[in-house]
């Protein structure tokens, strides 16, 4: 497993050409959002509680009373390497993403193109206040590589956490104000797999993209 994190200043001009469409999506009405996997009522002491480590350590107790899923009907579909908690508090921009042609052209394509090769989208995040997704590795999609570009509305008010495969060390990656880019690969294997997090208090926006050409 790699992890790297890039500030606004290392990709100044990916960071410019998403900045085009923040803007554009911050004043975009929420109800005109996907709210499939968002829940306006969920309190800040719950979502506070998903990504602690006490969670992380009941999460692998539970995989493994499970033969290794978080959710026994994943196996249905990933017969040896699914591990995703499906706990989480976001809404989703992705028709709105698409609809503004992002997906295989565009300037932010191109810059994001030059980072993750053959760049596909992995996720189109939008966590409010009391947003969050649980501890998961998405191993369902194992041996690959993804850049997400996480865009922070306040400075410290959001972060990404994970677990080090090589010390079990839990680290936390807070967010800035303005933009992190944080590019990880990670596999099917305990020495590969990035157990891995996201809460925020704030207004966070999050583009994920992976690697592949299909």
């Amino acid at each position: 497993m790699s992890y790297r994190e890039f500030s606004e200043e290392q990709l100044p001009q990916l960071t410019e050409s998403l900045n085009e469409l923040v803007s554009e999506l911050l004043a975009e009405k929420r109800e005109n959002l996907s709210w499939n996997s968002y829940g306006p009522a969920i309190t800040p002491e719950h979502c506070e509680q998903q990504v602690t480590a006490e969670a992380l350590v009941e999460i692998k107790r539970k995989c493994a009373q499970q033969g290794g899923f978080l959710d026994p009907l994943d196996q249905q579909s990933y017969p040896s390497r699914a591990r995703h908690s499906g706990d989480a508090n976001y809404m989703s921009f992705k028709q709105w993403l698409k609809n503004r042609g992002l997906w295989k052209q565009g300037r932010a394509y191109e810059e994001i193109s030059k980072v993750v090769v053959g760049a596909r989208h992995s996720g189109t995040y939008w966590y409010p206040e009391n947003g969050y997704m649980g501890w998961h590795t998405n191993e369902n999609h194992s041996g690959q590589s993804r850049l997400y570009c996480n865009y922070a509305a306040e400075d410290r008010k959001s972060f990404f956490r994970f677990q080090s495969p090589d010390s079990d060390e839990i680290v936390t990656s807070w967010d800035r104000k303005g933009w992190v880019f944080r590019y990880f690969e990670f596999g099917d294997t305990p020495e590969t797999r990035l157990w891995h997090c996201v809460y925020s208090s704030t207004d966070r926006l999050s583009f994920g993209f992976k690697a592949g050409s299909a």
